[in-house]
């Protein structure tokens, strides 16, 4: 992977979180933590987790080096980790990144919605429609534990192929959708745990978090 954040740090505001990627230090993430909004511990599947309880409040994310975005729109790309829900119903982030201003283009997960579905957003927000969209259940039940992955494949200049993973098998695939693109002018962002207008992300926990700038196969 370009970026691999394994969470085996203890959370302190404005600390680094070690990239053990490809790409290295030059893209340590910055954690953002507020009055003991993310905690460090033993991790379900991995050695470490970051725990964003039920009291955590906004403030709490993670923020990843932005120009990341730019390689993930030119080649496709592959984000995964494992997350343990402990309320299915939470309307949370997972991940949020793209340009800035709400008329921009933009990569979104939520896992899950608050509906307990999975959605796995690459559209422009000025034509805000399922066109750039998979979703599907989750199949979750309060304190489960499961490994994600999301994948956009660039099938050409102007179409896209994205698919969800749960476990390792295919969720939910959408072939040859309107492709977008980040040539728009603007500053990049990339959060781990907050949406761009600041959504809390709580009673989850993050585990073994990675991005590819490609699309992985089923049996990668």
């Amino acid at each position: 992977p370009l970026l691999w954040y394994k969470f085996d740090v203890e959370p302190v505001n404005v600390g680094a979180l070690p990239n053990y990627g490809s790409l290295g230090s030059a893209y340590d993430a910055t954690m953002n933590v507020v009055s003991g909004g993310i905690t460090r511990s033993t991790g379900n599947a991995k050695p470490d987790r970051f725990l964003w309880p039920s009291t955590s409040a906004s403030g709490n994310y993670i923020s990843v080096p932005a120009d990341i975005v730019d390689m993930l729109d030119d080649n496709g790309h592959s984000i995964s980790f494992w997350q343990t829900d402990n309320s299915v119903s939470d309307a949370d982030m997972t991940v949020f990144c793209g340009v800035t201003g709400l008329a921009n283009p933009f990569i979104r997960i939520h896992c899950p919605w608050s509906d307990n579905k999975v959605y796995f957003d690459n559209m422009n927000a000025t034509a805000y429609d399922d066109n750039g969209r998979v979703f599907g259940s989750s199949g979750l039940s309060n304190g489960q534990t499961a490994f994600w992955t999301f994948t956009r494949e660039n099938v050409d200049s102007t179409h896209m192929t994205l698919k969800i993973y749960k476990n390792g098998s295919l969720l939910v695939t959408k072939a040859n959708t309107p492709r977008i693109d980040f040539t728009t002018a603007g500053s990049r962002i990339f959060y781990i745990g907050k949406n761009y207008s600041g959504d809390t992300f709580k009673n989850k926990s993050l585990e073994d978090f990675r991005i590819y700038d490609q699309a992985l196969t089923q049996a990668q």
